[in-house]
């Protein structure tokens, strides 16, 4: 009995003791020092307005580095353009430099000699009997160009004919013919012009040494400034490697060409039609 009650004595003086020991530390003068220290080690205005200007400058220089780092990543990439493009030109040029220029054609000039000559004949009645009418000129130039590796390919240039100098058995018929009928006087009208368009009847090679061809030329023709489509027969055409020779020869019609007769009471029933016709002398040009 005794001991229960010490124990609860005990007791007792522990608990008074305790919240004695509570009290005492509740009631303790406070350390004003160290709580000023502490706020203001947190709520420092300075400071605070420091770390925000640090955060605020933070963010500009980070958008300053994104643009400097686009503006290069464009740079970079235009670099890398040019360096491609430059690539290609140089394999384009190279490819240029490699591809080797295409073969010119195997041409061979020709040119009309002095013993070419351009004729027509036609048909009248000149003081009541039938006369044949036969004019001439030597004054003629053209070129023919043979390609020797495939005659198909071969031209003639333009063949042009002095429509003043045709010699007749009469002189004053040879004025007639180029006052009156070919107007020849008038601009314009000073020649004859024959401007081949197709060669048919050519082969694509002779034999070595000469042939002799018939060809069908066809062209534009043009006399006292009217231009009709005409077709050329030639026969007996020799071709050598220095020389061309031959003759062609076309049916026209004065009408088509509007070449009048003049009034002349001794001369009647002039034919419409006429016979145009040249004996063809042409020699190489060594280029």
């Amino acid at each position: 009995m005794s001991k229960k009650i010490t124990v609860a004595i005990v007791a007792a003086f522990v608990l008074i003791g305790g919240g004695v020991g509570i009290f005492l530390y509740a009631t303790r003068p406070l350390d004003t020092s160290k709580v000023l220290e502490t706020d203001l080690s947190v709520q420092n205005p300075s400071e605070i307005s420091n770390e925000n200007v640090e955060e605020s400058n933070t963010v500009p220089d980070t958008q300053e580095q994104n643009a400097e780092k686009q503006k290069a990543d464009e740079q970079s990439t235009e670099k890398q353009k040019a360096v491609g493009q430059t690539t290609q030109t140089n394999k384009e040029t190279n490819a240029k430099k490699e591809t080797p220029p295409a073969p010119k054609a195997d041409l061979v000039q020709y040119a009309f000699t002095q013993n070419t000559a351009v004729s027509f004949t036609i048909d009248e009645v000149l003081r009541g009997s039938p006369f044949t009418v036969v004019g001439a000129t030597q004054d003629v130039s053209g070129s023919i160009f043979l390609n020797v590796a495939d005659l198909t390919a071969s031209t003639i240039g333009p063949i042009l004919v002095d429509a003043r100098t045709f010699h007749t058995d009469s002189p004053q018929r040879d004025g007639a013919i180029g006052r009156f009928i070919l107007k020849a006087e008038q601009s314009g009208n000073e020649q004859i012009r024959f401007k081949p368009t197709s060669i048919k009847g050519m082969p694509k090679t002779i034999p070595p040494g000469s042939a002799s061809l018939d060809l069908t030329i066809s062209g534009d023709l043009t006399m006292s400034g009217v231009t009709k489509p005409a077709t050329f027969k030639a026969t007996n055409v020799n071709v050598t490697s220095d020389r061309i020779s031959g003759t062609a020869q076309a049916t026209v019609k004065r009408s088509d060409f509007d070449l009048q007769i003049p009034n002349i009471p001794f001369v009647a029933n002039v034919s419409d039609e006429f016979l145009l016709k040249i004996n063809l002398e042409a020699e190489s040009i060594v280029q």
